[in-house]
C-alpha cells in the first residue's frame, strides 16, 4: 500500500501488510443455516485458496464427540464478504459443532499473504433442526 503526506506525492512511502487475520468476537454464537456455518475474520482473505480452508479447521459433532474429516463439509468465502468463510457440511442430522483453527494454519490468510495464527479459540454452533 502506497502512504502519501502531500497532496504532489513528494513524501510518499510504501507501507506493507504484515498483520495476520484474526476470527472476530462475533462468532461466539454461531448459527447454522441450512447446513452452513459462516466465520467472520477481520479483514479479506485470499480467494485463491478458499476451498483449502477446511484444511485449516477443526470441526467437531457435539453429539458424538469426533472431529470431522475435511471432506465432510466445504469452505468458501462468501459472496459479496471476502472476510467470511461459508462452511458447508454435507452430511445431514440433527447436530451442534464446535469449530477451532489447526495449531499450525496454512491456508487461511489475507490477500497479502499473512496466514492466519492459531489462538485456540473454540466457536460453538446451534443444533442443526431443518433442511
Amino acid at each position: 500500500m502506497r502512504q502519501c503526506d502531500s497532496g504532489d506525492g513528494s513524501l510518499c512511502r510504501t507501507v506493507k501488510d504484515k498483520v495476520s487475520p484474526h476470527l472476530k468476537d462475533d462468532n461466539y454464537n454461531l448459527t447454522i443455516y441450512r447446513n452452513t456455518i459462516e466465520l467472520t475474520f477481520s479483514e479479506p482473505l485470499e480467494s485463491k485458496v478458499e476451498t483449502l480452508f477446511a484444511n485449516d479447521l477443526i470441526i467437531t459433532s457435539e453429539s458424538t464427540r469426533k472431529p470431522l474429516s475435511p471432506s465432510e463439509y466445504e469452505t468458501k468465502l462468501k459472496i459479496g464478504n471476502p472476510d467470511t468463510i461459508v462452511i458447508t457440511i454435507k452430511t445431514r442430522g440433527t447436530d451442534s459443532y464446535s469449530i477451532m483453527l489447526t495449531g499450525e494454519p496454512k491456508y487461511i490468510m489475507d490477500k497479502s499473504g499473512n496466514i492466519i495464527e492459531s489462538s485456540g479459540q473454540v466457536f460453538y454452533t446451534n443444533t442443526i433442526t431443518n433442511y
